[in-house]
């Protein structure tokens, strides 16, 4: 089979919801936010070098997706997204595995990157040169470090001072994907097919979003949805993000820590993150219910049932 890449702009209608201004509303429910939590902390900060904040990340905003499909095979009723893994960079080692997807199934395989992932994140998180440098201060300040690498370093610095970009990077592509998957049911996309029906190929943390989406089932589009899971599928305190290539041991310890020990502690202190976890979101009580593998088990279980 013939197969060719082609891409698309895309503009994130979500990416409001991001830390880095002191005002926020929900549309949903025509609610005004004061956002009561600082930017960020100044641990595992470094003279500010990645902290940029969240909202203002144009490449994180305004981006191009890209579509592996059949040559001259026309509108393709038959879409499969793949959403790739923590930390990555470049879709390099994903372009075999949707070529191999697209010509087995004859779908059309969108490669849609996640917030601050891939094509959506500054070329200087990327910097070899930098992020070496940058990297070896880190374990200067943190002389017990593990896995501290060129690699991981921008995301285990952003994520060590501010664990809650974790959760807002999350929704933020949790909305992208309703929005580009209604983008597609109003004919905006030549390539699919208005009436197009889809499921998920997820690795890693896609397979992490993957779940909330089907388990959320916004306006039930993912009701008929096959979800596949490579490398995932459990709940957040059942893995470990400790890689060269994914997360350094002190990052990893204060999103566990916020995640997991100290959660309801810290929704009480952010009234954001208290309205889209708590207050009548169900994407935010699905993300809750996927952190702990002991807790909310019971509503957890019976979406998984009803899945």
């Amino acid at each position: 089979m013939n197969i060719e890449l082609v891409e698309y702009p895309f503009e994130s209608l979500s990416y409001n919801i991001l830390p880095g201004t002191d005002d926020y509303e929900c549309i949903k429910h025509h609610l005004k936010l004061k956002n009561t939590a600082q930017f960020h902390t100044e641990v595992g900060t470094i003279h500010d070098n990645v902290h940029i904040k969240d909202i203002c990340v144009n490449e994180n905003r305004f981006f191009n997706y890209q579509i592996i499909k059949p040559k001259n095979n026309g509108v393709a009723k038959k879409v499969i997204f793949l959403l790739h893994g923590f930390n990555e960079r470049d879709w390099t080692k994903y372009l075999p595995w949707a070529e191999n997807i697209c010509e087995g199934t004859g779908s059309h395989v969108v490669l849609f990157p996640l917030a601050f992932h891939m094509q959506r994140a500054p070329k200087h998180w990327s910097s070899k040169r930098d992020m070496y440098k940058l990297s070896e201060e880190r374990k200067k300040r943190y002389p017990n470090i593990i896995n501290s690498t060129l690699s991981n370093v921008a995301i285990s610095m952003r994520l060590h001072a501010m664990p809650q970009r974790f959760i807002y990077s999350g929704l933020q592509t949790y909305h992208d994907i309703i929005q580009l998957i209604e983008e597609f049911k109003s004919g905006k996309n030549p390539h699919i097919n208005k009436d197009f029906q889809f499921d998920i190929f997820a690795y890693s943390i896609g397979g992490f979003l993957a779940q909330i989406l089907k388990l959320t089932n916004y306006k039930n589009y993912f009701s008929d949805a096959k979800i596949c899971l490579f490398c995932s599928g459990t709940t957040f305190n059942r893995f470990s993000s400790v890689s060269k290539f994914i997360l350094d041991s002190e990052a990893n310890v204060a999103l566990y820590s916020f995640l997991i020990e100290h959660f309801d502690k810290f929704l009480k202190q952010d009234a954001i993150l208290k309205h889209y976890i708590l207050e009548d979101h169900l994407e935010g009580e699905v993300f809750h219910a996927m952190l702990d593998y002991q807790k909310m088990r019971v509503f957890r279980e019976d979406l998984l049932k009803k899945s």
